[in-house]
């Protein structure tokens, strides 16, 4: 009676493992070859690439892991850009450059928020609109650079933050619509 109790429940154990390896899609980490086509798709190949490789954690996420990496590494940046744009304001004397680096700080709140957001969003598994969040802090991002079109110029590294929260912007909406998208 034990034995047989035992091997029935061994049965229930193996059908119910394979009932879910067949309902759960296994995730397994991206290769050195799917990061470099993931960034391909973002505005800044290269820095993307960098950015990833440069947290540990990407050693073994898959995209879902790829996808808060992004989103952790985008709200980094962000908020070091609006860092870099609060010191600018602070050290300018011209009043035109003062006044786009204000309207600037506007976008990157903007930015910070909208990331801030996706990661609740992210943890709700509501990547639809982690997807939403990540294009609109890459929008708040290029209105910022593009309020230096014209002259005068920003002669700091501002253009460059602009485009790094941007490209991290691009992969989060990435990533998101991958992982939203239908098996």
């Amino acid at each position: 009676m034990a034995i047989a109790s035992f091997i029935g429940n061994i049965s229930l154990m193996v059908s119910l493992v394979l009932i879910i390896t067949h309902i759960i899609k296994p995730s397994l980490a991206v290769t050195s070859d799917e990061l470099n086509r993931i960034c391909s798709h973002t505005l800044g190949p290269s820095f993307c690439v960098q950015s990833l490789k440069s947290d540990p954690r990407t050693a073994n996420a898959d995209y879902r892991g790829l996808c808060r990496i992004s989103l952790d590494v985008a709200e980094r940046n962000a908020r070091g850009t609006l860092t870099l744009i609060n010191d600018l304001i602070a050290k300018e004397a011209n009043p035109i450059l003062t006044d786009r680096y204000t309207q600037c700080v506007v976008n990157y709140n903007s930015a910070i928020s909208l990331l801030e957001d996706a990661r609740q969003k992210f943890d709700a598994n509501d990547f639809v609109h982690v997807a939403g969040d990540g294009s609109t802090a890459q929008v708040e991002a290029r209105s910022c650079e593009r309020r230096f079109a014209n002259p005068p110029k920003d002669a700091s590294s501002l253009s460059q933050s602009n485009n790094n929260v941007a490209t991290l912007g691009s992969l989060v909406f990435y990533l998101a619509v991958y992982i939203s998208s239908p098996v």
